[in-house]
């Protein structure tokens, strides 16, 4: 990847972050002057990247329906400390999938930073959502596993989707999560998710839950998985939850990984 594909990454990776930045902050990020900092945000305004705005930038969501507005997501902070904490799982040669949902979009970002830098080589992804393909695009082998689109979260479920995915192995599979529950487990916002995700478990030799510390003791619509299911490894959360959530899950046979909140 050339030096200026690295820097619209960079920038554009932040952006998912941070939601603006200002002129000042991206030439600092970049460490280019001003100058060279303007000319490369006119280019990609003209890709339809990035909106320019009076001093900074913004994401142009509109004009790229791939791009997942981070801004608007809850418990930002946490999720990027169990994306860190994911991330660093991921190993030299690894087959790795990563599901749909905004923690797992982190993990994506955070995981693209690390091969960037070399941390990590020859990693083979696949995925069903449309945000973690552009993340990932031209960063790694990625393998993009088609279906019924579903507009709403940008990504492929369905007959086709689960029929590709029963073809392959994982490495590591990581997965997102909208409630944990002592009495209903790991859950669900609609039953095509819970196909993809237990067919992908059984797929895997390691699979870990990404579920931030607000969504212990809530219910959702469907669950995939009880506390204690042997295709689990683990459920990676951000150390804010208290202590006693910890135990009352652990004693339900939950395996919690603790992600430090920085």
């Amino acid at each position: 990847m050339d030096k200026q594909r690295m820097r619209q990454h960079l920038l554009l990776d932040t952006l998912r972050t941070k939601s603006k930045l200002s002129i000042q902050e991206c030439a600092q990020l970049l460490n280019i002057s001003e100058s060279s900092i303007r000319r490369l945000l006119i280019k990609m305004e003209d890709e339809k990247l990035i909106l320019r705005t009076t001093g900074g930038i913004q994401l142009n969501v509109a004009g790229n329906p791939q791009l997942f507005d981070m801004s608007k997501i809850t418990h930002l902070r946490e999720k990027q400390a169990i994306a860190a904490y994911a991330a660093d799982l991921v190993e030299d040669n690894d087959i790795v999938y990563i599901d749909s949902g905004s923690t797992t979009i982190q993990f994506a970002a955070t995981l693209k930073s690390r091969i960037l830098n070399n941390s990590i080589n020859n990693v083979h992804v696949l995925a069903t959502s449309l945000p973690v393909m552009h993340l990932l695009s031209g960063v790694c082998e990625l393998t993009l596993v088609g279906g019924s689109f579903r507009p709403s979260l940008n990504d492929f479920v369905g007959y086709a989707t689960e029929t590709f995915l029963n073809h392959f192995h994982f490495k590591k599979a990581f997965i997102g999560c909208d409630a944990v529950n002592t009495s209903q487990g790991l859950m669900t916002t609609s039953t095509e998710n819970t196909r993809i995700v237990e067919l992908v478990m059984q797929h895997s030799t390691r699979c870990y839950v990404l579920a931030d510390s607000a969504k212990f003791n809530t219910l959702s619509f469907i669950a995939f998985a009880p506390t204690d299911c042997p295709y689990v490894t683990g459920v990676i959360t951000d150390c804010g939850i208290p202590e006693d959530v910890i135990e009352k899950h652990q004693k339900a046979g939950l395996n919690l990984l603790l992600a430090p909140l920085h």
